[in-house]
């Protein structure tokens, strides 16, 4: 059983440790944060850029990281055909992009690495304010030695698409 005097030390210990992470944010977010929630919460904040209402989503199920060996194709997202296409089809309209996706193929060969991926299942409200289910893929590639926890909204895919290119994907 603990004295009073030992519960004030955890107290003074708790206090300090927590005083020293919430005025240092980037120790904050490494003392309470594992590597797989930075990764689940750069992919919610990529996928939350994407909904008509981003305040409604609600995480109902996150399954992963699972990690696997890089290929090429996973690593462009072309797990989903849509985005194959779209590649395929400005690569072909573009010689410049068959260029740019040539030269990313021959930076991808020399180092691999290492896909992660998580699924989320989440409810959002639609642009009529109706709540739906719905789930998303989110992907990164990560070099072999680096940790998930360096993972930012830059570096995730969701359902194959970087932000650029979702944004991009908008516009047609």
């Amino acid at each position: 059983m603990l004295s009073l005097a030992d519960s004030k030390s955890i107290s003074a210990i708790v206090f300090t440790a927590a005083t020293i992470a919430f005025t240092t944010p980037a120790l904050s977010w490494s003392l309470f944060t594992s590597d797989d929630e930075t990764f689940t919460l750069a992919c919610e904040a990529t996928l939350k850029r994407r909904l008509k209402s981003p305040s409604s989503y609600q995480r109902l199920e996150a399954i992963g990281p699972v990690f696997s060996t890089a290929t090429f194709a996973k690593s462009r997202g072309w797990d989903f055909s849509d985005k194959k296409e779209a590649d395929e089809m400005a690569a072909n309209s573009d010689p410049r992009i068959a260029e740019t996706l040539e030269t990313a193929r021959k930076l991808f060969d020399a180092h691999p690495g290492v896909i992660a991926e998580l699924a989320l299942r989440y409810e959002a409200k639609n642009g009529f304010g109706t709540s739906i289910a719905n789930a998303a893929i989110c992907t990164t590639r990560l070099r072999s030695e680096e940790p998930l926890g360096k993972v930012t909204e830059s570096d995730v895919m969701i359902n194959g698409y970087t932000d650029l290119e979702w944004s991009i994907s908008q516009l047609r």
